[in-house]
């Protein structure tokens, strides 16, 4: 048995210029683990989060520290604009989350969208077309590992969560036969306080692959904050884990909006 954990980082709005404060990239990043390895991938991220962040939380019990979150956007933000220690402390712990991950077998999917500067951008469109290329990698997995799985994304609004399920729903319950035979439901919804999985998922989101994403292909058209120089450190040092954490080659797609058909580009520089 196997989850996938989904998180997003960006927001659905289109980039009406190339300065605005819209987030120029959305991305979906799932991060799949097997079922015999949460409790102990747990225990040892709990750990992780105590011993690089102390002050996270003041509860006296271990298990507390799960609500105490360590925020992706948080970790980034400290890159852009924190002290050399700093960064060097957060780099530190993404490459150690990194080694759990790997450790206890996790692999990594996601569909990343570079928005077009003063184009049209359909969020919700995008939102529900990456969940379902998720959902078609996934499948791809279980069936390379004779295995059984869900998805869990963290929660957005009702109408939002309804939508993407629905989606799902439509292509596993089709009158041609279930396209995902061997993830057994839609998204279930959960909130990221309570999921490890989920944390995980949003710090190799929102620390690595959003801001990978906008060093790396929102240059030169965007001027952004996220648009920063200090984020080419996270490719000198992650590139290559990351291309290895990939499911399957390709396991993240870069979806060129402005780009003709929607250009599909490799992620990882050393493919380009």
């Amino acid at each position: 048995m196997y989850f996938q954990y989904v998180d997003e980082a960006g927001c659905p709005g289109p980039l009406l210029e190339g300065d605005s404060d819209i987030q120029p990239v959305l991305s979906l990043v799932g991060v799949t683990l097997p079922e015999k390895s949460l409790r102990y991938l747990t225990d040892e991220f709990l750990d992780l989060k105590q011993q690089f962040f102390p002050s996270a939380s003041r509860s006296r019990h271990a298990l507390d520290w799960v609500l105490a979150e360590v925020k992706g956007s948080e970790i980034s933000r400290t890159l852009r604009l924190g002290s050399e220690n700093d960064r060097e402390h957060n780099l530190l712990f993404l490459g150690t989350l990194l080694n759990l991950v790997e450790q206890y077998e996790g692999v990594i999917q996601g569909k990343v969208y570079i928005k077009p500067p003063g184009g049209e951008f359909d969020g919700i469109a995008a939102y529900t077309s990456a969940c379902q290329m998720l959902y078609g990698v996934f499948q791809e997995y279980l069936e390379s590992k004779h295995a059984l799985g869900l998805m869990i994304m963290d929660s957005r609004t009702q109408n939002q969560n309804k939508r993407v399920s629905h989606s799902i729903f439509t292509e596993k319950f089709r009158s041609a036969g279930d396209k995902y035979p061997r993830i057994l439901e839609m998204p279930l919804f959960g909130h990221s306080e309570n999921h490890v999985g989920i944390q995980i998922a949003d710090l190799v989101n929102s620390a690595l692959i959003y801001p990978m994403a906008c060093i790396r292909f929102c240059q030169p058209s965007v001027e952004h904050a996220h648009v920063d120089a200090s984020f080419e450190e996270l490719w000198n040092k992650f590139e290559q884990r990351v291309e290895n954490l990939q499911s399957l080659p390709g396991g993240i797609r870069v979806i060129d909006v402005g780009g003709a058909g929607e250009n599909v580009l490799p992620f990882a520089d050393t493919m380009i």
